[in-house]
């Protein structure tokens, strides 16, 4: 009996792998042939050899990640699971990015309601390849965001300093929760295959002023950027707040922590 149950265990181990084997095998050939097209539509319409190489590679990366990690869109059960969950899920997910900021990391602790329903509504991904521009010297976004940068690095040039090079934590353009109609000062691109988390500056506000308290520090952190970036030396502000404004003394002063 011992020997016969040892032996089924080994017809289902040699069938799920075989089973396996065979999904990679289609899925490489379905990557392969999907690869081809691509280089095939790029020399159809004869784009330059360079860029073209840069798309390849982007959309390869981007293959690569979605096998590593599969889009919340793409994962079927997560649709069948209730929204008090799904706020759940997106407030473990993206607390932690949004936390590298004072103001979110005190306003977590404050007003929690509010902290779900931005890391719920208002948060979503950004990857970029190499050399990808995500904003440019005066450029006014139809798309307000806030950008936090988790993985990778970027390069931030403005008109008054030579390029320099972002890490992981950075929070670039806060200013657009707080300001309307802000024109970015520098420029900045992907320095190597980079992820970022978004926070889209309308529907956070929208949050804000949902799950307003007593107590609404929001405002009361808006008055007190505008008046930092009003005093600041005009040669020393950037996109990076942190730049030209002490972001966990504002912290201390606007939560009383």
């Amino acid at each position: 009996v011992t020997q016969f149950a040892a032996f089924l265990l080994s017809v289902y181990m040699v069938s799920d792998l075989t089973t396996l084997m065979t999904q990679m095998q289609l899925a490489s050939a379905h990557h392969k042939k999907q690869v081809v097209a691509l280089q095939r539509f790029l020399s159809d319409h004869k784009v330059p050899t360079r860029l073209a190489a840069r798309i390849t590679e982007n959309a390869e990366t981007a293959v690569k990640k979605m096998a590593q990690t599969p889009p919340e869109d793409t994962v079927d059960l997560l649709k069948y699971i209730s929204n008090a969950l799904l706020v759940e899920l997106h407030f473990a997910m993206n607390s932690p990015y949004l936390a590298e900021h004072p103001f979110f990391y005190a306003y977590r602790a404050v007003n929690p309601s509010a902290s779900r329903t931005i890391c719920h509504t208002a948060v979503t991904s950004e990857t970029y390849s190499k050399r990808d521009v995500v904003f440019s010297v005066g450029e006014v976004s139809t798309n307000p965001r806030v950008l936090i940068l988790c993985k990778g690095a970027l390069s931030y040039l403005t008109a008054n300093s030579t390029p320099r090079r972002l890490e992981k934590g950075v929070v670039v353009s806060e200013h657009h929760l707080w300001t309307e109609g802000w024109a970015q000062l520098g420029a900045l691109s992907a320095m190597e295959a980079t992820h970022m988390v978004s926070v889209n500056a309308a529907q956070c506000v929208e949050a804000m002023i949902k799950f307003r308290t007593k107590n609404f520090y929001p405002a009361v952190w808006a008055r007190q950027f505008i008046s930092e970036l009003n005093l600041a030396d005009s040669t020393q502000v950037t996109d990076v707040a942190s730049d030209f404004i002490d972001l966990t003394r504002t912290a201390q002063f606007v939560f009383g922590q």
